[in-house]
């Protein structure tokens, strides 16, 4: 049996290597990446002056790539 797991932002190394372990093929890590945008992306509002919105976004992309690549070593580490 396959499962999806739901809320599987802030878990722990061990805690996803277990569900795997127990058969889980997929973890939803959206509150992860939603907090890593809004913390990012406020960061750059108030060190960056600029009128191009894409400015602000490209190290928002990046800081949402930097989480997303560490969930995916801890699913596979």
């Amino acid at each position: 049996t396959l499962f999806t797991m739901h809320g599987g932002s802030g878990l722990d190394h061990e805690q996803l290597k277990k569900s795997i372990g127990l058969g889980v093929v997929k973890i939803n890590i959206n509150t992860d990446l939603r907090l890593a945008y809004h913390s990012e992306l406020k960061h750059q509002l108030e060190i960056q002056s600029t009128q191009k919105m894409y400015d602000y976004y490209k190290p928002v992309i990046t800081k949402m790539r930097e989480i997303a690549t560490q969930k995916l070593l801890q699913f596979y580490g």
